[in-house]
């Protein structure tokens, strides 16, 4: 019962967060209404839109994790408009979509550092007593559900790779 009682209550924690989250981009909706700033506005109405089709598609409300990483795949799809229009030539555009991408970070956690990542990476290596690349699947494991979707995947991959190779 009392295990029953602690997960309702970090159910409840996390759907604190993620109305706090949500509450804050309304809210900013409103004040880049209220304030006539169109890029913000559009910007924030197709998170908004896409967070709303993601919570679809999964047919229950998201949690803090999936809005982050859904925040994240924006920034991404920005990053790569944004080189492909670097390599056209279209300068304008890709500025269009830098400040896009600030806009849409600025609601993401910050991320870890490389230093940060590295410390972990090395405190999750010690802990699991991890020896070989059979173990780098386990450590990255670990580090997810530690840090969830603020450590960027490719990164932690490539420093668990590194360390357990020596």
């Amino acid at each position: 019962m009392l295990q029953k009682e602690k997960q309702l209550s970090k159910l409840a924690e996390v759907r604190d967060t993620v109305d706090k989250m949500l509450d804050k981009l309304k809210k900013d909706i409103v004040i880049a209404q209220k304030s006539k700033d169109k890029d913000k506005l559009a910007v924030l109405r197709y998170v908004k839109s896409a967070l709303k089709n993601v919570e679809i598609d999964l047919k229950h409300p998201l949690n803090n994790d999936e809005i982050i990483k859904v925040m994240q795949q924006q920034v991404k799809q920005r990053k790569q408009a944004s080189e492909l229009y670097i390599r056209g030539g279209r300068n304008d555009l890709a500025q269009h979509e830098q400040k896009e991408i600030e806009i849409i970070s600025s609601y993401l956690p910050k991320p870890l550092t490389e230093e940060e990542m590295l410390n972990e990476v090395i405190k999750a290596i010690k802990e699991l007593d991890a020896q070989s690349m059979k173990e780098m699947g386990k450590v990255i494991k670990h580090l997810k559900e530690k840090f969830g979707a603020s450590v960027d995947g490719k990164i932690i991959s490539s420093i668990v790779k590194e360390k357990l190779s020596k």
